[in-house]
């Protein structure tokens, strides 16, 4: 056998063939949020070996991400740590787009706990996250996570993949073989370097200042996000969670994240949202340059190895879906894998690039297209300014690029059939739906409103629906046969609801779990509300201080009371 070594930044191959200090099941190269939560993921889907490899020794300490949906939430759910989550997060009241003198132009609110007591937004602190997520890494027995250990390279066989790492602080190299590795190791990827993909550009990229700050007065603004639309200074404003605020600014050439390091330089900035409050109340945490780019990975996987979160797509934040695409990553990614691993038929690992490079693409699309009405100067910047994104309510889609509480179904690939739009196969099952099911296996609901019959992955996407027993099993056949290579005989549809879930569990091959139905809700996906007109409250700032103006009409087309 060969191995593939990391030898002064390129990747090179030497020979090797001893025993491997360590066989496992999956490998997953980077402990941030998307590889802690892809072991998780594993864990509850029934994986019994799982290697985490971490470069660094401990958590990063900064924030990074800090909203999440409703969509993530419930991975979250399945990972088990929704409970605790939901103690160091808060909702969020949706998004505004303002000028620079933050009169409101647009604004999707979104619901603070939606039918199924999930908020549709949820602001939070990235380290406390993963440190919930490393947590119950520590309380799985099956889950080694290994830090201080650099990824050197890896190779593999029709059977293994065998992986090399070096421990950074005593220089000692080790090898481990997994049946599947994943890339979790970020925007740097080596594992993307080492299956030979290349990151494609989509045409965006900014420096922007990022700053997190500690308020420890009281600041008047609302629960929701800012988006300035301003092409000399385009900007976001968010507060976090307790006394922590973020602002984020486009950077202009010249000017660096040593122009804003002290609260006096900041104030110029961030003076319209702080009226009221005084420097000394003002404690920075962060302040960075970060350079926002649009990108795809080519190839997300080869062979046995897999590509995740930012190795595999990185996207500009004006959405934030970030950190959300990567979660969506290991919920799709885990549940497959476990399968391959418990039934030995590979044919469903197909369907994980195919399902999700084209919705991360997607997600991608709609954050350009609010960065660039956010930044451009140009004459289609101002049109997406001045002119749709107002009237957003009016245009179809337009008015959900947005807000995050919308994502596109998935894509068509071997489990997903799109040949008519209006089919829920391939989408997200609503709240009523997901809530009831279980989240570490399949769910099939009976008795749902417009399709009575209908089949949740344990990712959450709906798989099979279907009006009647004998469509639902001819359907659900089919899918067993793609998702788990099950060769099972045709038999006659059976009669009542406990039947149906005893043929549903021999066909698939593991449990299935019966959902209480919701005669009340549709099973169809709820999407965001347009913008509605009425009163706005707006500040305007006036000789570095802000005046309110209230009861001021933004436009015809949208216009509601900004809380305060």
């Amino acid at each position: 056998m060969a191995s593939v070594a990391q030898q002064g930044g390129r990747v090179s191959t030497s020979p090797g063939g001893s025993r491997p200090d360590s066989v496992t099941d999956v490998i997953i190269v980077g402990a941030g949020p998307v590889g802690l939560c892809t072991a998780v993921l594993l864990s509850a889907f029934g994986v019994d070996r799982i290697l985490v490899v971490e470069r660094h020794s401990a958590a990063y300490p900064l924030p990074r991400a800090v909203h999440l949906d409703a969509e993530v939430f419930r991975i979250l759910q399945s990972a088990g740590v929704a409970s605790a989550f939901r103690r160091i997060s808060r909702p969020a009241s949706g998004l505004c787009l303002v000028d620079r003198a933050l009169n409101v132009f647009a604004q999707f609110d979104r619901t603070v706990d939606d039918d199924a007591g999930i908020p549709e937004a949820n602001m939070f602190d990235q380290p406390e996250l993963e440190r919930l997520l490393r947590d119950r890494v520590d309380r799985m027995p099956n889950i080694v996570l290994a830090e201080g250990i650099e990824f050197l390279g890896a190779s593999e066989t029709e059977d293994w993949v065998r992986v090399e790492v070096r421990n950074r602080a005593t220089g000692a190299r080790e090898s481990h073989q997994g049946a599947y590795l994943v890339g979790a190791d970020g925007a740097a990827s080596r594992v993307r370097e080492v299956i030979g993909a290349a990151m494609i550009d989509r045409g965006f990229r900014q420096r922007w200042l990022v700053v997190d700050v500690d308020i420890s007065g009281a600041v008047d603004t609302w629960d929701g996000v800012d988006q300035v639309f301003d092409g000399d200074r385009p900007g976001t404003y968010m507060r976090v969670i307790g006394d922590r605020h973020r602002w984020e600014f486009r950077l202009w050439p010249g000017e660096t994240s040593a122009d804003f390091s002290s609260v006096r330089e900041l104030r110029a900035l961030i003076a319209p949202w702080l009226p009221d409050v005084r420097d000394e109340e003002i404690s920075i945490v962060r302040c960075a340059e970060y350079e926002f780019h649009a990108r795809v990975a080519d190839r997300w996987r080869l062979g046995r190895t897999f590509l995740t979160g930012d190795a595999a797509h990185l996207t500009p934040p004006f959405i934030g879906q970030g950190l959300g695409s990567g979660l969506r990553d290991a919920a799709n990614l885990s549940w497959k894998l476990a399968s391959v691993l418990r039934t030995g038929s590979a044919r469903i690992l197909a369907t994980y690039e195919d399902e999700r490079r084209p919705h991360s693409t997607a997600m991608i699309r709609r954050a350009v297209l609010i960065g660039v009405a956010m930044t451009n100067t140009a004459s289609f910047g101002r049109l997406l300014r001045e002119a749709i994104l107002p009237r957003a309510h009016r245009l179809p889609g337009v008015g959900q690029l947005a807000s995050s509480a919308a994502t596109p179904r998935l894509r068509r690939s071997a489990l997903v059939r799109t040949r008519f739009a209006g089919r829920l196969r391939g989408r997200l099952a609503s709240p009523q739906i997901f809530d009831n099911a279980s989240t570490t296996g399949y769910g099939l609901m009976i008795g749902a409103a417009g399709r009575p019959f209908i089949l949740v992955r344990p990712d959450g996407v709906i798989a099979v629906a279907a009006r009647t027993p004998s469509g639902f099993f001819r359907r659900l056949r089919r899918y067993a046969r793609v998702a788990h290579g099950a060769r099972v005989a045709h038999s006659s549809t059976p009669d009542g609801p406990g039947r149906w879930v005893a043929e549903a569990e021999r066909l698939l091959s593991t449990p299935v779990h019966r959902v209480p139905a919701v005669a009340t809700s549709s099973p169809e996906p709820t999407h965001q509300h347009p913008p509605q007109c009425a009163p706005v409250r707006t500040r305007t700032r006036a000789a570095g201080s802000a005046t309110r103006k209230e009861d001021h009409h933004v436009s015809e087309e949208c216009a509601r009371r900004r809380p305060q």
